[in-house]
């Protein structure tokens, strides 16, 4: 079964990729502390869902991916508790 997990770090490169919006460059981002959420599948793979600035919202957004997904847990990697 899937799992959710919850990472952070610091932004090193100015280039995100949204959606529709494609690859973009965001030079104001770096040096910024960021979480980022993911869907890991069971195959081991990984797709990106959400990233921002409070680990609140990272919480919360990582909650409703669980629920979405049918995932069996949220694992919080960044050492704080989910």
């Amino acid at each position: 079964m899937s799992h959710i997990e919850i990472d952070g770090g610091r932004v090193t490169g100015p280039t995100v990729i949204e959606g529709e919006f494609g690859r973009r460059t965001v030079p104001t981002l770096i040096g910024s502390f960021r979480y980022f959420v993911s869907v890991i599948e069971t195959d081991g793979g990984r797709i990106g869902m959400w990233d921002g600035a409070s680990h609140e919202d990272a919480v919360k957004e990582a909650v409703s991916l669980k629920a979405s997904f049918g995932a069996a847990r949220i694992e919080d990697l960044t050492g704080r508790a989910a």
